[in-house]
């Protein structure tokens, strides 16, 4: 029996990027455009609160996104979250930085 040949995913998009905590609800709230969703759909199918994803997408963000409704709302939405470096200001911050033990203990 000849195996089926594996249907290779498309290479992920990157969608947006961004800084800061408004960077993210503007990257959310293109998605959510995007996909042409309402929050109604959002809530119903992350499980949230109805009403919810429009207090913290919506234009008087409300709330915040929290632990719970980011994961949420992210499934719904098909994205995730990626940390690369900033190579730019890493290097701007590198004659700031000091290693551990050299004048802070904190962990």
């Amino acid at each position: 029996m000849v195996p089926h040949p594996v249907a290779h995913m498309s290479e992920p998009r990157v969608l947006a990027e961004f800084t800061d905590y408004d960077g993210l609800i503007e990257a959310l709230r293109r998605r959510k455009a995007e996909l042409d969703l309402s929050f109604e759909l959002i809530d119903a199918i992350g499980g949230l609160q109805s009403g919810y994803s429009a207090k913290v997408l919506g234009p008087g963000m409300i709330k915040k996104l929290g632990p719970v409704s980011a994961g949420a709302i992210n499934d719904v939405l098909a994205v995730k979250f990626v940390m690369v470096e900033d190579v730019e200001a890493a290097e701007a911050m590198k004659t700031r930085w000091q290693k551990r033990g050299q004048r802070y203990s904190h962990s």
